[in-house]
């Protein structure tokens, strides 16, 4: 028998780490709907014209895309964010009311290497404010993303910088200008692969000694200790910031962000706890990219939020209550799914035995889904028009009358974390 497996990089999400999923959506969904921006979808599919125009995303992302022909001999790929698809639509739909604020969440794939907290597809949760040139976008993506986190109870910390100010240092160790993106690529990776391996990689793209010593001593340097373009937009950053009541971030001059997209300002969010797990959010300002195929200028700016590298994070999570029915005989079927229909009907998640197992079988199943309550529906019971309610982490039970069930169901979810 030929053995099975998994794609490298990817994930079955099963049991309780769907639930975990579906938990950070719904908490991040909420909060981005409660700021404001409305959900969008696109095709994981886009034209490898579009993924690889001059300018989008690099040459580094573009050995990660996953590519292909199709039947008709067009070049494919799959999508490796959420925003170069979101240009594109801007560049198709010229009657969008502007600001236009987006969210969308949604799986994208990149193949690179695999670690803890990095696969090839993934979840990504965006949100994106198209047509403002003011930094008070900036503030309210950053906003909108430290409360979705809040939300989610994970301390964390904003990193900020400008790629005005990087271009400006670059310009000053004299590195020539078709390279400074390449410059910025590799200095992107310095948390990853270490400053010597950084270093290494300037050196192959021809960078001077000189000119490398220059970039990380300015990279180390003090944000009060440069006189750079890009600062005073990173200073009134920080005044909207505070007029939000954000207070927890720093500027890093050692910030990159890998894609040749972002223009200005850009960001990154780390969970404090787990600094080893890379960022967990990330985005900035790209004011070109949507020029790029509409052809006319129209700001933009975003934040992408990494959920499974948040599952990552989160160890315990409010679970939604699933009562479960055990159905003693079938003398006691028809009352049995009558009983199921009403509390369905009531909004309660209900599941049963549909093997006809024995009681203790039953009551063995549900506990291997840790399901913490069970109704337990017998003959004697139900004469004197009862079922018996049994709490499987403490193993009391409770017989209850039929026409108070609901009442004393809701009762009892009601008082747990839910």
């Amino acid at each position: 028998m030929t053995e099975i497996s998994r794609v490298k990089g990817t994930k079955d999400y099963i049991l309780e780490e769907m639930e975990k999923i579906n938990y950070i959506i719904e908490k991040v969904k909420e909060t981005f709907e409660r700021f404001g921006f409305r959900q969008m979808d696109t095709p994981a599919l886009e034209s490898w014209d579009i993924l690889s125009k001059k300018g989008v995303g690099g040459s580094d992302i573009l050995e990660e895309t996953f590519r292909f022909k199709d039947k008709s001999n067009n070049e494919i790929g799959l999508r490796y964010d959420l925003t170069v698809p979101l240009a594109r639509v801007i560049a198709l739909n010229k009657n969008l009311p502007l600001p236009f604020k987006r969210y969308q969440i949604a799986k994208v794939w990149r193949y690179g290497d695999v670690s803890k907290g990095r696969l090839r597809e993934f979840y990504q949760a965006d949100i994106d404010i198209v047509g403002s040139s003011s930094l008070l976008a900036d503030a309210e993506v950053l906003a909108c993303a430290s409360e979705a986190l809040k939300r989610l109870h994970i301390d964390f910390l904003i990193r900020i910088n400008s790629r005005r100010i990087l271009f400006s240092m670059m310009k000053s160790a004299r590195i020539e200008k078709e390279k400074m993106l390449e410059v910025i690529r590799a200095i992107d990776k310095l948390e990853k692969i270490g400053e010597d391996s950084v270093k290494d990689e300037l050196k192959k793209i021809k960078i001077e000694e000189k000119s490398i010593d220059k970039i990380f001593d300015f990279i180390k340097m003090d944000f009060d200790s440069i006189a750079l373009e890009g600062r005073e937009e990173i200073e009134n950053l920080i005044d909207y910031l505070d007029g939000f009541g954000i207070k927890n971030f720093k500027i890093d001059l050692s910030l990159a962000r890998g894609l040749d997209y972002y223009t200005s300002v850009i960001f990154e969010i780390i969970a404090k706890k787990e600094g080893k797990l890379g960022s967990i959010a990330g985005g900035g300002r790209y004011d070109n990219l949507i020029e790029l195929f509409a052809g006319k200028k129209i700001p933009a700016t975003g934040i992408s939020l990494g959920i499974d590298r948040i599952a990552e994070i989160i160890d315990r999570f409010p679970k939604k209550s699933l009562i479960y029915v055990a159905l003693t005989s079938d003398k006691v079927l028809k009352k049995g799914f009558e009983i199921i229909k009403m509390l369905r009907d009531n909004g309660i998640n209900v599941d049963f035995d549909l093997m006809k197992r024995k009681l203790a079988k039953q009551l063995e199943y549900a506990n291997s889904l840790k399901i913490e309550f069970v109704i337990i529906v017998g003959e004697e019971d139900l004469k004197n028009n009862e079922v018996t309610l049994r709490n499987m982490v403490t193993g009391e039970e409770k017989k209850i009358k039929i026409e108070n069930l609901i009442e004393e169901l809701k009762q009892i979810l009601s008082n747990k974390l839910i």
